[in-house]
């Protein structure tokens, strides 16, 4: 399979792999609003995606092509500067930062790196996130389907 050339695009893959065991009810509607966008979520430069995940994965795969990235540890912070620790994956600490480390491939062995991205408006319609270190595209903006 190709690998992804700008990590961007599968960022929100990640949300469909909250689990709600173990949050609060505040943070479950958070957790809650989060897939619900993302899955009914359309990117219209590329169409859309296969989404699949399992309890400890989750795998998205490109509409048109055979790109993919394997997102296995991740959190949401209340700041910009975090250290990834362990113990917050799958975590939602009442932040507007989501963090995490994705691969490309299952046989990809290298260090994962750490991306902090900032959650900028967030409705049952609509995702937007501000990317980091981008300039030629500083927002990455997801909306709900019309059906």
């Amino acid at each position: 399979m190709k690998t992804i050339k700008n990590q961007t695009f599968f960022l929100f893959a990640l949300f469909l792999f909250f689990s709600q065991a173990g949050y609060s009810q505040q943070e479950s509607s958070i957790l809650e609003k989060l897939k619900s966008t993302i899955w009914n979520a359309l990117d219209v430069r590329d169409g859309t995606y296969d989404l699949q995940f399992t309890d400890s994965t989750m795998v998205w795969t490109f509409g048109k092509s055979e790109e993919y990235i394997i997102i296995e540890e991740f959190f949401l912070s209340n700041s910009a500067e975090t250290e990834f620790k362990s113990n917050q994956v799958g975590k939602n600490l009442n932040g507007n930062f989501l963090v995490f480390r994705a691969k490309r491939t299952t046989e990809d062995k290298r260090p994962k790196p750490i991306t902090v991205m900032e959650i900028i408006e967030l409705t049952n319609e609509k995702l937007l996130f501000k990317l980091p270190d981008n300039p030629g595209r500083p927002y990455l903006e997801f909306q709900a389907k019309n059906e």
